[in-house]
């Protein structure tokens, strides 16, 4: 299923998708103003394709894995 953790002004902090009691699916976070910081994608518990992490300048990073491993970084 679903599980998401709150901050305490009531803003969503993280999402994830959970399958046998591993990460599975895609994957968020965000900061306390509700801007996103991160996202990210798992296949049975593992990092597996793009994670993205957004920063305050605009600025985002985006890195690819395969099976947790990971293969490369963009920066833009």
């Amino acid at each position: 299923g679903v599980w998401k953790l709150w901050f305490p002004n009531g803003k969503l902090k993280q999402q994830a998708g959970f399958k046998q009691g591993k990460r599975e699916g895609a994957s968020a976070e965000w900061d306390d103003k509700g801007q996103k910081l991160l996202e990210a994608n798992y296949t049975d518990g593992k990092l597996n394709g793009k994670a993205t992490r957004y920063f305050a300048d605009g600025k985002t990073t985006v890195q690819t894995y395969k099976n947790g491993r990971f293969e490369s970084e963009s920066k833009q």
